[in-house]
């Protein structure tokens, strides 16, 4: 994928194949937890001039820097998820007054629901807690 990458580029100083397989390495090492996928999605943004703006050269320095913006965004979308869960099971609301109002054989079907509501509660609760730790 690095040779593809540099080899897509017109730059005055490309990389060698010494400084790719260095590239490569690094990359598989500080992004131990980045799918095939991720490197694809980043290479293919940074061709677009999406990530870092590309000079004359291309070095580890400027791999580095692509690797930062795009696990930056990666981080943002990842946490964007999870507060759009948050907020959809928050829209779901009190089910307390909702089971007042039922019929009572309906009443009862929603009162063995319960165990439900408290299993979505718990994973609010985690996913809370999980982007409360993902901010610090």
């Amino acid at each position: 994928m690095i040779k593809d990458f540099c080899s897509s580029l017109n730059v005055v100083r490309n990389m060698n194949e010494d400084q790719m397989i260095e590239a490569a390495a690094m990359l598989l090492d500080e992004c131990e937890n980045f799918r095939l996928e991720d490197y694809m999605i980043m290479f293919s943004m940074a061709k677009r001039g999406e990530l870092v703006k590309i000079m004359d050269r291309i070095d580890l320095q400027v791999i580095t820097a692509m690797l930062d913006e795009y696990f930056t965004r990666r981080k943002l979308a990842a946490i964007n998820k999870v507060d759009n869960e948050i907020n959809r099971l928050d829209s779901i609301g009190n089910t307390t007054r909702q089971i007042e109002n039922l019929h009572p054989d309906e009443a009862k079907l929603a009162a063995a629901g319960n165990g439900i509501s408290a299993a979505i509660e718990a994973l609010r609760v985690g996913l809370t807690d999980a982007v409360k730790n993902e901010k610090e």
